[in-house]
């Protein structure tokens, strides 16, 4: 915990992020898309689209977005999402 920190916030893993994936971001998504999506009736250029605003940033609940970029995001990475900013959507 940081001293000068006197906000805090609760945030629920399922709770709404929107983030915009870099190249390498698109990449791992789509890999992943491949691996668990080889069965059904949807393709990862589908899915992915229908993830993304017009503006290109990608929605998930924040539990997916850990499970398909966890393992992509250590010191040192390259970065899967732009400037590494995640945006949380907070409702009252």
């Amino acid at each position: 915990m940081h001293n000068k920190c006197n906000i805090y916030i609760d945030v629920n893993i399922n709770t709404t992020v929107e983030v915009k994936l870099t190249e390498l971001g698109l990449k791992v998504l789509t890999e992943y898309c491949f691996k668990y999506f080889g069965d059904i009736d949807i393709t990862p250029d589908a899915y992915i689209k229908s993830l993304t605003n017009k503006d290109g940033y990608a929605m998930f609940s924040m539990w997916d977005f850990m499970n398909i970029f966890g393992k992509s995001m250590y010191m040192g990475s390259d970065p899967v999402i732009e400037n590494n900013n995640i945006k949380i959507y907070l409702y009252r």
